[in-house]
């Protein structure tokens, strides 16, 4: 009899575990991925990575149609990446995660720094800004365009020395024309109101 007991408590003891654990983990995700799952030891990874992703999509929501359209494929591929960072952090997968979101990141820039900056760099005198502590990118706007909500043309006009907005340091050069296009101005408004002002990064 007793033997029964042991032997139904230990396949009911099977089942409880499978039915538990495993259809909340990825089988493809590695041991150390699924035990930082659910532990929550990298609860901190994992919202940052969400921040950047949710960060990208508001921008490219904030792209106008005409861009979109005239620049399909960098559209297409930064909503792609973006989607393949969201399955990676839901499967513990933060470099390829990561990954994932510097290739959206990359696409974007293309889709609407690149194209805007090789339009406003003829456009008036530039001026060379050091970044100082405490300043953001709509603060540095503010003072040097009389306008907080122009933040986005200093952030494509130096899209090659910065990769993500939230990013700027202490000491970093940043190129800033006097003037800007009627047309630039109003995408760079429209895409200031629906993401915000930026911080700045001193790593410390």
């Amino acid at each position: 009899m007793s033997r029964i007991v042991y032997l139904s408590l230990a396949v009911f003891g099977s089942i409880f575990l499978v039915s538990c654990g495993g259809a909340s983990i990825d089988p493809d995700a590695s041991p150390v991925a699924a035990s930082n799952c659910e532990t929550g030891y990298n609860t901190d990874m994992e919202r940052q990575l969400q921040s950047s992703v949710y960060s990208l999509n508001t921008d490219l929501s904030g792209v106008d149609k005409k861009t979109r359209n005239e620049n399909k494929m960098q559209y297409d591929e930064a909503v792609n990446m973006l989607k393949v960072a969201d399955s990676s952090i839901a499967n513990c997968r933060y470099d390829e995660a990561n990954s994932a979101i510097d290739e959206a990141r990359m696409y974007y820039n293309a889709l609407v720094g690149g194209a805007v900056m090789a339009e406003i760099q003829g456009l008036g005198a530039m001026t060379n800004y050091k970044v100082m502590r405490g300043d953001t990118l709509w603060g540095i706007s503010d003072k040097q365009l009389n306008d907080p909500f122009l933040w986005p043309l200093i952030y494509w006009s130096n899209s090659r020395s910065i990769n993500d907005p939230d990013l700027i340091y202490p000491d970093q050069m940043l190129k800033i024309w006097a003037d800007y296009e009627s047309d630039h101005k109003a995408k760079a408004r429209k895409m200031a109101s629906s993401r915000g002002a930026w911080s700045l990064y001193d790593n410390k």
